[in-house]
């Protein structure tokens, strides 16, 4: 089952756009989104190139980060993620993203690892309220869901 939700403004409507496709014949799943001055990024994920997984095929994981710029033709490669990684939580930020917190610097176009936090899960959420970053509950380990909620501010 496939399920996806949006946050709507009563009244507002969506005009939904097909935006260029990223550049990998496969796509990948749990990828990080966000935006920083204006470009959309897209970082990290998983995919299974060679065979499905039903037929036996192999998990890769993707440190890659595209972006794109308003109005933009076409992805830009935007470097890559200290590691491999996928399936969590990126929470746009004032200057890039939200286990480990990873922060892009688009001025140096380069990522780097900014701190962790104090629980990891996946299959989750983040936004800010309150000025505070805001983690609802996910996935503990494969089958455990949390109810925790996790916040933070910046320092």
């Amino acid at each position: 089952m496939l399920t996806t939700t949006t946050l709507r403004l009563p009244g507002a409507s969506l005009d939904w756009q097909a935006l260029p496709t990223l550049p990998d014949k496969e796509g990948f799943a749990g990828s990080f989104a966000g935006v920083s001055r204006g470009a959309l990024l897209v970082a990290g994920g998983a995919n299974f190139p060679e065979k499905r997984p039903w037929e036996g095929g192999t998990k890769v994981w993707y440190d890659r980060v595209f972006a794109l710029e308003p109005g933009g033709a076409a992805w830009r490669d935007a470097g890559r993620l200290p590691c491999a990684n996928g399936y969590g939580v990126a929470a746009t930020v004032d200057e890039g993203f939200a286990r480990d917190v990873l922060a892009y610097d688009p001025v140096s176009d380069q990522w780097s690892r900014a701190g962790e936090v104090p629980f990891s899960l996946v299959t989750t959420s983040a936004t800010i309220w309150q000025g505070r970053h805001v983690v609802p509950g996910g996935e503990a380990r494969p089958g455990v869901r949390s109810t925790a909620v996790w916040a933070a501010g910046t320092k």
